[in-house]
């Protein structure tokens, strides 16, 4: 075995003449008295490779789409993160920033709202609750403080469903709505 054959790992392979093989196994049955074949070694080694090719065939197939399940969250993965900065994904904010802080209802029907003006500013003639009916019923109390940024609204509460509007004077505005639970 030559050096060069030892490093690249080539392992000598015997080729024999198809012919001399085909005699060589007629003479391989005769010796084991089994009938001799009838069929030549050149038809069977060409049976042996179309047998073969579907195999070879399905098990590049095989490779390939392993190859995908293997790559294709690793691709996947890549386009959405490059194109995750040029998603515009946005929460509904008020122009103004009016927004809910706490909200609850007494044993009295009285529905309480605490509410962060942001940078607006918020009137009692600028808060209204409407009933189903399109009955517009006016807040009961609204109290601001020079201490507390945020307003507490009371509103008589029907016990129907009701949509609060909250206006500032700036333009911005804070829709809700209660619904009963059943």
């Amino acid at each position: 075995m030559r050096l060069l054959d030892r490093l690249t790992g080539k392992k000598n392979t015997y080729r024999m003449d198809p012919r001399m093989a085909d005699a060589t196994l007629q003479n391989v049955f005769a010796s084991c008295n089994k009938q001799p074949n009838t069929i030549s070694f050149d038809v069977l080694s060409l049976r042996l490779q179309n047998n073969a090719a579907p195999y070879t065939i399905g098990m590049i197939l095989s490779g390939i789409v392993f190859f995908l399940v293997l790559v294709f969250p690793v691709v996947t993965l890549l386009l959405f993160r490059m194109t995750a900065g040029n998603t515009i994904v946005q929460t509904p904010q008020p122009v103004s920033g009016i927004s809910l802080v706490s909200h609850h209802l007494d044993k009295d029907d009285i529905f309480y709202l605490e509410i962060d003006p942001g940078d607006d500013e918020l009137d009692a003639s600028c808060c209204v609750m409407y009933t189903m009916s399109d009955e517009e019923i006016a807040p009961l109390s609204f109290s601001s403080s020079l201490f507390r940024r945020n307003v507490v609204i009371t509103f008589p509460y029907p016990g129907e469903e009701v949509n609060i509007l909250i206006a500032g004077k700036k333009g911005g505005t804070l829709q809700l709505l209660l619904v009963p639970s059943p």
